[in-house]
């Protein structure tokens, strides 16, 4: 099944970190294919667009020493990990260390990204399931000396190698920075349409190219699936005009050599060469799939659902 908690590397050559005893093949494979193919006090209010993304914070002093990286210089920062940032629409990177009066230093990274969606994608590419998750921003979580969260457009680190600096002075910070970012964080609203039946918890991830190892499958929302004992993943592509979902499956048709002309409303099975069995249920600017879901019954019961919820958004 899709786990979308390792730290990969997308559309160029990198070392790619991933708990391989809890990975499974079709997590693999879809990572694998994916991968190789693929200051001032500046601004307004919180939520609003800014020119400094760190505030002040009493108690603290805010050292920022660093540039302000952009996609063109994000590697002399974060070297071969730049390009994956670059893939979800990077635009800028300020960082900050804030320092009180014992000498305690917490440093801020704050990636901002050309929407929402890229955020999350970015940040959930780095996060595992079994992180201990957190309230803030849309969705955080803690480890040893770190906490990151995603809130709006905004991909946050904050970190510490303070000793005794504690988790909860971290989780402090966190709340501040998230604060000042955006009020009313969430999550991509179409993450919703998926059904809440079955799904492994916090396995929903955004890749934002050559999902499934196919250049036409961009910008796809997945999550995975046991549902009595049968394990798939679904995948959700929304796009601006119905014409271009039409494209969409007419590419992949004609990938698996299946009859491509008149595609409309409706569902299409195939089989993947590299993926396995695919089901795709078209509904204007929508598009469900399912990977390695085998059962009729399971696909209906489940488009069904997905339609009960897209009547709601």
């Amino acid at each position: 099944m899709l786990r979308c908690w390792a730290w990969f590397y997308c559309m160029i050559f990198t070392p790619v970190l991933v708990n391989f005893e809890k990975i499974s093949l079709s997590m693999y494979r879809i990572i694998l294919l994916t991968g190789i193919l693929t200051g001032l006090w500046g601004g307004t209010h919180a939520g609003g667009p800014r020119d400094n993304l760190l505030p002040m914070i009493s108690g603290y002093q805010l050292v920022q020493d660093y540039p302000v990286y952009t996609p063109e210089t994000l590697r002399d920062y974060i070297n071969g990990a730049a390009q994956s940032y670059v893939s979800f629409h990077f635009e800028e990177l300020q960082i900050g260390e804030y320092v009180n009066g014992t000498g305690r230093r917490i440093k801020v990274e704050v990636y901002k990204h050309k929407s929402s969606e890229y955020a999350y994608g970015i940040y959930c590419s780095e996060r595992y399931p079994d992180n201990h998750f957190i309230e803030v921003g849309a969705q955080g979580y803690t480890e040893e000396g770190l906490v990151n969260f995603v809130t709006g457009e905004y991909y946050v680190k904050v970190m510490t190698s303070t000793e005794g600096l504690s988790k909860d002075e971290l989780i402090f910070m966190a709340h501040k920075i998230s604060a000042w970012l955006n009020e009313s964080p969430r999550l991509p609203k179409i993450l919703e349409v998926f059904p809440e039946q079955g799904k492994t918890d916090k396995s929903e991830c955004f890749f934002t190219g050559n999902f499934l190892g196919h250049e036409f499958l961009k910008d796809v929302y997945v999550a995975s699936y046991d549902q009595e004992g049968e394990q798939f993943d679904m995948f959700i592509i929304q796009r601006e005009q119905g014409s271009e979902c039409i494209k969409v499956v007419e590419d992949y048709l004609k990938f698996a050599d299946k009859e491509s002309a008149g595609v409309t409303n409706g569902q299409y099975s195939f089989q993947d060469l590299y993926n396995g069995e695919v089901v795709l249920w078209l509904k204007d600017n929508i598009i469900i799939g399912f990977l390695e879901c085998t059962r009729p019954s399971t696909i209906d019961e489940y488009t069904g659902m997905v339609r009960d919820r897209l009547k709601l958004m």
